[in-house]
C-alpha cells in the first residue's frame, strides 16, 4: 500500500465524536468448559479444527470501563470484546476493513475511508478509547478492493476469544501469553480473511503463529 491523495469529504461526518469509551461488562465463568467448542472439519483439503464461543455481554455506547477488583480492566481476548469494538466503528460508519491489529489492552485499524474507496485510515484504541482516524495511505491501483478489504461480519462472533484461549495448546507451548491477533485477508490462504494469533516469544526468541479462517477453522502452513 502506498500513500497518496486522500479525498476524505465522504467521511466528514464520521471523523467527529471518535473519543468514547467502551464499557466493558465480562460474565465470569464463560472460559469454563463451555467456551470453546472442537468439531473436526470433514472435508477433503486437509484441514484442522473449528472452534466456537459464546460472546460475553458488552456495551459499546460510552462510559467508564467497569472496575475489577478496583482497578479499570479490559482484556480485548475476552468473549465479545473485540465484536463490541467492531460494532461501535459500524455505528460510526466504518465498513471496510484492511488491517486489524489486536493486543491485550489496545488495538489499531486500517479501515476505508467509504466504501469503494482506496484510500484507508488508521484508528487506534487505547486507554479504553477510540482515537479520531487519521490519514493512513491508498490502496495501490493494482490491488483488487475484494482481495485486500474485508468486513466485520467476516468474523464469526466468538471467534477471536476462541482461538487466543487455545493456541497455545494447540501450538504445544501450555501457559504461552498471546503476543497479538492480526486480522487480515491472506493471499496464502487463497485471499480468504483469517485470524492469526502470534504467541509471545521465550527467552531464546521462539515463537509461534497460528492461523484460523473467519469461521474459526485452524489452517495448516500449507495453506490449507
Amino acid at each position: 500500500m502506498s500513500g497518496g491523495a486522500d479525498p476524505r469529504a465522504p467521511r466528514a461526518a464520521v471523523a467527529k465524536g471518535w473519543a468514547v469509551t467502551l464499557v466493558v461488562a465480562v460474565m465470569v465463568g464463560l472460559a469454563g468448559a463451555g467456551l470453546v467448542t472442537r468439531a473436526m472439519d470433514s472435508d477433503a483439503s486437509g484441514s484442522g479444527d473449528t472452534v466456537g464461543a459464546a460472546p460475553a455481554d458488552v456495551v459499546a455506547d460510552g462510559g467508564e470501563a467497569e472496575a475489577v477488583d478496583g482497578q479499570d480492566a479490559i482484556d480485548l481476548y475476552a468473549p465479545g470484546m473485540v465484536e463490541a469494538l467492531f460494532e461501535r466503528l459500524g455505528a460510526e460508519g466504518v465498513e471496510g476493513y484492511l488491517n486489524v491489529v489486536v493486543r491485550p489492552d489496545r488495538a489499531s485499524f486500517e479501515v476505508q475511508t467509504a466504501p469503494g474507496a482506496r484510500q484507508y485510515d488508521e484508528i487506534a484504541f487505547n486507554d479504553g478509547e477510540l482515537g479520531e482516524p487519521v490519514p493512513g495511505g491508498e490502496i495501490a491501483e493494482s490491488d483488487e478492493l475484494e482481495d485486500e478489504v474485508f468486513a466485520a461480519s467476516d468474523i464469526a462472533e466468538g471467534v477471536v476469544a476462541a482461538v487466543t484461549s487455545q493456541a497455545a495448546d494447540v501450538a504445544g507451548l501450555q501457559g504461552r501469553q498471546v503476543s497479538h491477533v492480526v486480522i487480515a485477508r491472506d493471499s496464502s490462504h487463497r485471499g480468504v480473511v483469517t485470524v492469526t494469533v502470534h504467541l509471545e516469544s521465550d527467552d531464546y526468541g521462539s515463537s509461534a503463529t497460528l492461523t484460523w479462517d473467519g469461521t474459526g477453522r485452524h489452517l495448516l502452513r500449507d495453506g490449507s
